[in-house]
């Protein structure tokens, strides 16, 4: 991987290496939801529009539902996430 390739901006608008996102997303949620686990830790996720809840004993809990009023984003918009 060359310098460029370094910065999360770059990967993150050149196409072809979403693959790379995905991959490190899916590892790091893996990896934390073993953690979470291993000392006992719930964990909360989505799953359609219900949250639920999940204890480390395996005791799953919808905690709420969701409307279909999900915020629509355009392919390719950009999100800032600092005050301005």
């Amino acid at each position: 991987m060359n310098t460029r390739t370094k910065y999360w901006t770059y990967i993150e608008d050149t196409p072809k290496h979403h693959g790379l996102i995905d991959k490190v997303a899916k590892e790091a949620s893996a990896a934390a939801i073993a953690e979470s686990r291993r000392m006992g830790v719930s964990i909360t996720y989505l799953l359609g529009t219900e949250i639920i809840k999940e204890s480390a004993d395996g005791k799953i809990t919808k905690v709420a539902s969701l409307n279909h009023n999900r915020r629509k984003v355009q392919v390719g918009a950009k999100t800032k996430l600092s005050k301005e």
